[in-house]
């Protein structure tokens, strides 16, 4: 039998091949993989940058709406075809949303503000089925909402605690230093403190945050931080920042209101002409030197005259314990939160007038019909979508007549059911919060700043609803 040889003469070469085609696919594979991941990326971007344009166009209608005096010239505004097409139901973008349309850089990329219906009373104006649309490259994003304006008598102190979105002692801060965008929206009032004696900071927007302020009034006591990819807008009317603004890295304040700054305003920022820097606006001493709790709230002395205050003197409260108050379908709430080292965490709060005095750490959900007061801080720190809107006027002033729930005051056994020692009547909200007049000092002393040529409060403009579509 004839013996082959054996022979591994290209052998070699056969490996070397199989092993290029093995590499040649794996890095195929791996390409494809990294420019899809690469195209979800470009895509999310977009999806995220066309839905801020939407917001911002949202905000600035809201702002719009807010700047007018009195009832007659929002009547007027919606009725002029040069800034109303009622045709097609379109709110024109010159007027209503100057800065968003400036987004649109190119002919395929579009943005509107269309509505349903506008329909009237002898009170309000409600605009329903508002629907900013922003198309950019291709990729759609509407947010909608329906809006309601109400009026009051006007007034130079015709302000009050439901006037607020947040009320805040010590600093407001977005992220708070956890690498998570947050995209926020806040209506009404606002006014925050200081963090701490040694850190000026009062309000600080970082990392990819988007944040959108549209207040008529806007106190930030203390310096204004936008810092990292964050985005602040304020629009509406007066911001008054008694300490320095500063811009820093890649981040961006877009300025379409009247603001004023005691200090310095450094950074990238838009709207620079907005901006009145070193007017030596100092908020008085009965803004620096007290709180939050010791301009807004009064103490109330109990059976057994014991001395309540809510800031200083309570020591602990069961949430569980809320008063409530049902309007046609929609439950209110009011109560007290106790103080904790470690603040308290909330993922939603609707319908509420809530009065603490903690940290509050907002991590989910809309926070639509509230009034947050404390002298604690106020953080913001979740990849989500925040909506702030204050109590309407109607609710707030009926929850202030609800009973206060059990209290445990400093040094003091639980009180089931505290009641007011000059009256025993039992104790309500109203007795603890002063009512709207002059002698609430903080109040008049905040509207005075905020408007120092004085004016009057008589639109109250606000959403019912808010929300988003995504889509290419």
């Amino acid at each position: 039998m004839k013996r082959f040889k054996k022979d591994n003469r290209g052998a070699a070469l056969v490996t070397a091949v199989i092993t290029i085609m093995f590499i040649a696919i794996l890095g195929t594979t791996l390409l494809s993989v990294s420019y899809s991941n690469l195209i979800m990326k470009k895509n999310n971007m977009k999806a995220k940058d066309n839905n801020y344009t939407a917001e911002m166009a949202m905000g600035e209608l809201q702002a719009v709406l807010r700047s007018q005096p009195d009832k007659n010239a929002i009547v007027s505004l919606l009725n002029d075809n040069t800034k109303v097409n009622q045709t097609s139901k379109l709110f024109l973008a010159d007027t209503f949303y100057p800065v968003a349309k400036s987004e649109a850089n190119s002919i395929n990329d579009q943005i509107t503000i269309t509505y349903g219906n506008i329909t009237s009373t002898p009170d309000s104006i409600t605009i329903s089925d508002v629907t900013a649309s922003s198309v950019v490259d291709g990729f759609e994003s509407n947010v909608k909402t329906d809006i309601v304006i109400t009026y009051t008598s006007g007034g130079r102190y015709n302000l009050d605690i439901n006037d607020f979105s947040i009320l805040t002692d010590k600093d407001f801060s977005l992220d708070d230093q956890q690498d998570r965008a947050t995209n926020a929206h806040i209506y009404g009032y606002l006014y925050c403190g200081r963090k701490s004696n040694s850190d000026n900071t009062a309000m600080c927007i970082s990392h990819n945050s988007n944040v959108n302020i549209i207040s008529e009034a806007a106190i930030i006591n203390g310096d204004l931080i936008v810092q990292d990819s964050a985005v602040l807008h304020i629009l509406g009317g007066t911001c008054i920042v008694t300490g320095n603004i500063k811009v820093t890295g890649n981040a961006t304040l877009i300025v379409s209101s009247n603001c004023k700054v005691s200090g310095t305003a450094t950074g990238n920022i838009i709207g620079m002409n907005n901006i009145t820097t070193g007017t030596g606006i100092n908020i008085n001493s009965a803004l620096n030197n007290g709180t939050v709790t010791k301009g807004l709230f009064k103490d109330c002395v109990l059976t057994g005259g014991i001395t309540v205050n809510v800031g200083t003197n309570l020591a602990a409260e069961n949430l569980s314990a809320e008063s409530k108050k049902t309007f046609g379908t929609e439950e209110y709430r009011a109560f007290l939160f106790q103080e904790q080292a470690s603040g308290q965490t909330f993922n939603e709060l609707k319908n509420t007038l809530f009065l603490s005095n903690s940290k509050l750490l907002f991590q989910s959900g809309d926070y639509i019909n509230t009034t947050i007061v404390t002298p604690g801080r106020v953080v913001m720190a979740v990849q989500k979508q925040f909506v702030t809107t204050q109590l309407a006027p109607d609710k707030y002033e009926a929850l202030r007549q609800l009973t206060v729930p059990k209290i445990h005051p400093s040094g003091h056994n639980t009180i089931e059911n505290p009641t007011v020692a000059a009256t025993g009547q039992p104790l309500k909200f109203d007795d603890l919060l002063y009512p709207r007049d002059v002698t609430s000092n903080f109040l008049s002393n905040l509207f005075n700043v905020a408007n120092p040529d004085g004016g009057t409060k008589k639109a109250n403009v606000k959403l019912t609803n808010w929300r988003i579509n995504d889509y290419d």
